[in-house]
């Protein structure tokens, strides 16, 4: 009898441990898997998180606040890629919107949103190790928090 007790502890012990080392961390709603290498840009993070946007694209001005907001982050990079060669417009944006942390990158024409499978802006892509393993269409509903909570768990299971 004194058993019963002891054994249902050291199970439910067993299943947290388990679960802990499971390492799985919750994608959430809208990414979906996507795996394609990488070669928009160079990155300088095991985990990043590519953004696709432009300054005639309001979904797009208004996510960037929100990926400002976490990407300075030791765990992860956050990178934005402008479509069009326009950096005095991007510059305009980035001061109003009052973005310091993102970079200005510039990929000249819409051919290589298309050739990555979008169809729109914005476009969001979770790049881990030089291979794309999320996608996200248009604008990201969630908070920067659950995104950020996210790419630290990501980065933290490698």
């Amino acid at each position: 009898m004194d058993r019963v007790p002891i054994i249902i502890l050291l199970s439910i012990a067993l299943c947290s441990i388990s679960s802990a080392s499971a390492g799985e961390c919750k994608t959430p709603e809208g990414f979906i898997t996507h795996n394609a290498s990488y070669n928009l840009t160079e990155l300088k993070s095991r985990v990043s998180l590519v953004n696709l946007w432009a300054v005639w694209c309001p979904p797009c001005l208004k996510e960037l606040p929100a990926l400002d907001s976490i990407a300075n982050n030791e765990n992860y990079r956050v990178e934005t890629v402008h479509i069009g060669d326009n950096l005095p417009a991007i510059e305009e944006r980035f001061s109003k919107l009052g973005i310091h942390h993102l970079p200005k990158t510039i990929e000249p024409d819409m051919g290589s949103i298309h050739a990555l499978g979008f169809q729109g802006l914005p476009a969001t892509l979770v790049v881990i190790n030089g291979e794309t393993k999320f996608r996200y269409s248009g604008y990201i509903k969630h908070s920067p928090e659950v995104i950020q909570d996210w790419l630290t768990c990501l980065r933290e299971e490698l």
